[in-house]
């Protein structure tokens, strides 16, 4: 008789424990992965943007705005109305002692151009406690940046700085003159988007020869 060959027995629990030791050991190393990924994502979350981070130092730096000291920050301020002043054309409106703004001083081409204009600034009336009003104080009155406006033919003066030059000083101006033109100063950037400054002449250098000069 032919023997009959022994049937050969694996180990099939071994098999499975090491199929069971790979899954498990796959799924530690896949978790550990998901967990990395939720780290980076967050931590990419609480970071500013890569066009930010170079900025960043200098804008959230509380400390070097704080060094700088109150003269630094006034010289600062200074430059930066200075820059924003000299790209105006200057425009000299001239006041008399009469309450008229008189003549309108502008360069055109490289020449200084006079206008003659003789507008009443102030007006008189009866009450003799008052005497005397201003123009622009009223509701449809004509202000000093207003006229200029006017006889520049401009939609507004934001290109201009407005000299207000008085022939007498301030203080020997009738009050109501004195102080209209003030509040007008005051008010053309809002109205007009001008800058006025009122220039008193015991304030501007003069060049005439004083008593005992030879020149």
């Amino acid at each position: 008789m032919r023997r009959r060959r022994p049937v050969v027995q694996y180990a099939s629990m071994t098999s499975l424990a090491d199929v069971m030791f790979v899954l498990v050991f796959a799924s530690l190393i896949y978790s550990a992965g998901l967990e990395e990924k939720a780290r980076e994502a967050e931590a990419a979350a609480l970071s500013p943007p890569p066009e930010l981070q170079m900025w960043a130092p200098e804008i959230f730096d509380p400390g070097a705005s704080a060094a700088r000291g109150t003269e630094e920050l006034r010289q600062a301020a200074l430059s930066k109305l200075m820059l924003g002043l000299e790209g105006r054309s200057p425009v000299v409106a001239r006041v008399g002692r009469d309450g008229q703004l008189r003549e309108l001083e502008r360069q055109r081409d490289g020449r200084a151009v006079s206008t003659a204009l003789g507008l009443p600034l102030v007006e008189r009336v009866p009450d003799p406690d008052v005497a005397l009003i201003y123009l622009g104080d009223r509701h449809d009155g004509p202000s000093l940046c207003n006229l200029v406006r006017l006889h520049l033919g401009a939609a507004d003066l934001s290109d201009a700085l407005i000299i207000v030059a008085p022939d007498v000083p301030l203080d020997r101006l009738s009050v109501a003159l004195a102080r209209g033109l003030q509040r007008d100063a005051e008010r053309c950037l809002a109205d007009q988007r001008g800058i006025a400054v009122i220039v008193d002449p015991r304030a501007a250098p003069s060049t005439a020869p004083q008593q005992g000069d030879t020149r």
